[in-house]
């Protein structure tokens, strides 16, 4: 790699980009199957690798020295997806068991059903176990704004599938 596609990646410049993962790629990937925690993709972590490169090219000195800083960022979040998995697994492990619902209702399971599964997975988990906001995205591996924002949408679509139109009830 010359000094050239470091200075258009400092640009920005997204074909510099794909030069550099063309190159790259294919043994960072071989790199992050091994270092990759499981569970975790190993193509998921090189994607995110190029893009923190993208995001910090001005930091580089030398274009020679990019295999290594590659494989360190790869490294760095290998780590943390382990880290994040084995936070997961703990409050898994000191989770109580989900609660069985007194009464199922056949209608509220089909319109829960009809949610996008990321909406699913949070009406599950609020309405199953009793854990606080924070718990309930940790489990689930996004944010408490995130979580939140989830369960409003939710809310607010199974409300718009459980309650009768105006229109049907005039009839």
């Amino acid at each position: 790699m010359d000094e050239s596609i470091l200075q258009r990646l400092r640009r920005g410049d997204a074909s510099a980009l794909a030069e550099v993962a063309r190159w790259h790629g294919p043994s960072l990937l071989r790199f992050l199957q091994r270092q990759a925690p499981a569970g975790v993709d190993a193509e998921d972590l090189v994607q995110e690798t190029f893009l923190v490169l993208l995001r910090n090219a001005r930091r580089l000195d030398r274009a020679d020295g990019l295999a290594g800083y590659l494989r360190g960022i790869g490294q760095r979040l290998a780590m943390e997806a382990a880290r994040k998995n084995a936070r997961r697994k703990s409050l898994l492990n000191r989770m109580p068991e989900p609660k069985e619902p007194a009464s199922r209702d056949p209608e509220v399971d089909a319109a829960v059903s009809a949610l996008p599964a990321n909406l699913q997975a949070v009406i599950d988990v609020y309405y199953s176990r009793d854990l606080t906001y924070e718990q309930a995205a940790e489990l689930l591996g996004i944010t408490r704004a995130t979580f939140q924002s989830r369960l409003r949408r939710a809310l607010t679509e199974l409300r718009s599938a459980l309650t009768p139109n105006e229109k049907e009830c005039s009839s």
